[in-house]
């Protein structure tokens, strides 16, 4: 009878570990809405920065900043991204408002005809 091989509790290609946006130096820190980038294709842009914090308003705002730190990364944004707000997702959501305690998700559009 052939001994059982232990199994090995660790994979053997961890998935990267993610990172958060640490704001630069000279930036304001304030309480601000929750970005997290639910998709693969968004760390092309952002490496392996999955959640943000941005000091706007609106999505739009939201948006501008994340493609000013991650340049094409709006682009892909409007695109390819659906935008969930606190859970509840938005057909046209670049003008709804956000607050401090916000939370975003950008999640890939499902295409279909």
């Amino acid at each position: 009878m052939e001994e059982a091989q232990p199994r090995n509790p660790r994979p053997v290609n961890p998935p990267p570990r993610l990172r958060r946006y640490s704001p630069q130096k000279g930036e304001r820190v304030l309480a601000l809405p929750r970005i997290v980038a639910a998709c693969s294709s968004c760390r092309d842009f952002t490496g392996d920065v999955t959640e943000f914090e941005v000091e706007a308003r609106t999505v739009r705002e939201a948006i501008r900043e994340l493609d000013r730190r991650y340049p094409g990364f709006g682009e892909h944004i409007e695109r390819r991204m659906a935008i969930a707000i606190d859970g509840e997702i938005h057909q046209d959501a670049l003008f709804s408002p956000l607050t401090p305690g916000s939370e975003v998700f950008l999640i890939p559009k499902i295409g279909g005809g």
